[in-house]
């Protein structure tokens, strides 16, 4: 096994939060080997897609370089079979895959290496330069630039050879553009509709609830940049003067935190704004 740096790239595929406990067949997955063989377990996995350069394949990267000279050490009798799993996609493939999709197609490949990175545990996600972990569930999307500490070995198995290609860590690097993966059919495309049978009504009856309508929810705007998220210091003491007799009643307790706040995910205990700010929650709460 060697462990390798990734550089920094797109994730365009899986989820940094969300595992599964079945395979593609609706099987329960199961360790298939050492002290927890046969026991259920959670496999994450995700993709994260590499500009190409002037290489026509992407063992000519210097992360490819690694993982093809690892193969070449550890998988000498198999790794040049036509079926060797490597984990790689081309993104400009027109060869559907055993889902009948196309990797030119999705979004995000083109133009692109694809790597899918997978294991048993939630992979641990910091900051840009390592520094802080970032706990916020969901703060890390697909369509966001992230880098990867893993490593890799070959897996051992003539059934299905290949190489693993595991995380250790995973640093977010940059926003970009939000990319909507498909979890199921399109409730718009799917053909809903047609004539309604005899003793349908599209109005309520008398005593009858109306379904909820459809509620939005406002979307938080990116928040400012780490670096520039200065912690405001609270606002001065009143300076005022007061009787004995007009003190004032403690206020209510105010939910927290009020609207148009929300967790900022660089830096965790401050909150930002849509005008920029980044208030620690002490110095929120010190402006009332």
């Amino acid at each position: 096994m060697i462990e390798i740096l990734f550089p920094v790239g797109r994730l365009v595929g899986g989820s940094l939060y969300q595992g599964n406990s079945k395979d593609d067949k609706g099987q329960p997955l199961v360790y298939k080997s050492g002290k927890n063989a046969g026991q259920p377990r959670t496999s994450y996995s995700f993709g994260v897609a590499f500009k190409k350069g002037p290489e026509q394949h992407w063992n000519a990267t210097p992360w490819g370089q690694q993982i093809y000279a690892e193969a070449q050490k550890t998988a000498a009798t198999t790794y040049q079979g036509r079926f060797f799993a490597w984990k790689v996609t081309d993104g400009d493939s027109t060869e559907p895959n055993k889902k009948g999709n196309k990797p030119c197609e999705r979004e995000g490949y083109p133009g692109h290496w694809v790597v899918w990175f997978s294991g048993n545990f939630p992979p641990m996600i910091y900051n840009a330069n390592g520094t802080e972990r970032i706990l916020e569930a969901d703060a890390v999307k697909p369509g966001y630039f992230v880098q990867v500490f893993g490593n890799t070995e070959f897996n051992a198995n003539n059934d299905s050879p290949g190489m693993y290609l595991n995380y250790n860590l995973v640093a977010f690097s940059a926003y970009g553009t939000e990319i909507q993966l498909s979890t199921g059919p399109d409730a718009a495309s799917v053909g809903f509709g047609g004539q309604l049978p005899e003793g349908a009504s599209t109005a309520p009856a008398a005593g009858m609830s109306a379904p909820p309508a459809a509620q939005t929810q406002q979307t938080p705007p990116p928040p400012p940049a780490q670096q520039a998220a200065a912690h405001q210091p609270p606002p001065p003491p009143h300076t005022g003067y007061m009787g004995a007799d007009q003190t004032p009643p403690p206020p209510p307790p105010a939910a927290f935190p009020p609207a148009g706040w929300w967790p900022h995910p660089q830096a965790p205990g401050s909150f930002y704004n849509a005008a920029g700010e980044t208030l620690t929650e002490a110095a929120l709460r010190a402006r009332g």
